[in-house]
This record gives C-alpha cells, structure tokens and sequence, in this order.
C-alpha cells in the first residue's frame, strides 16, 4: 500500500468519525497551517491553544486562551482530580498548567 492510499484511508475514517483535536503548540507556523487544514478537510474540530496575534486561522478553527479563568480553574479541579494518587495539589496544578500541552 502507497503513502497515498493509506493517508486516504486515514483521512476517509476521521472523517466517518469527528474529533476534537488540540493542536496546542501554535508558536510554530506549521501547527497553525496543520489546524486550518485539519479543520477545512472537515477531519473533526480544530482547537489551537493561545495562538500568536495575527495568526492566519480558518474561521471555524476554535481559539482557546489560556488566560480564561473560568477554564483555568476547571483545568486545575480536572488535574488535582486525575493525578491525586500521585501527591498533586492545587499550587502544583497551577504550575504545571503554565505549559500548554499540559492545559491541552
């Protein structure tokens, strides 16, 4: 089987089955061009995660900023929550939620 064929295949059943995908390190130009394609091929829902002004996005690509209180705090209670066996608490969480695949 071809690169060709299996990409197709690949592209064939994201598209049978949507998904939301967080694309969160949009300081480098190709996760921005690879949301907006992600999102015009109609893959599933594009998320980027604090995208430098400016940036060229597809209109329906979804913006998330991490200065948004109201999700930073469901993002702490989410990760206290998940790794409480591993000691976390909220001070942690919130460091650990500077780092942007982390808040993805």
């Amino acid at each position: 089987m071809t690169i060709v064929r299996v990409l197709d295949t690949l592209r064939r059943r994201a598209a049978a089955s949507p998904k939301r995908i967080v694309f969160p390190e949009t300081n480098d130009p190709r996760v921005i061009d690879a949301a907006n394609q992600f999102q015009r091929d109609l893959l599933g829902q594009a998320m980027v995660i604090d995208p430098p002004g400016g940036a060229p996005l597809d209109s329906n690509v979804q913006v998330v900023q991490t200065t948004d209180e109201t999700l930073r705090e469901r993002c702490i209670e989410q990760l206290i929550e998940n790794r409480k066996h591993k000691g976390m608490d909220r001070q942690r969480a919130i460091e650990a939620l500077v780092d942007p695949l982390l808040f993805a």
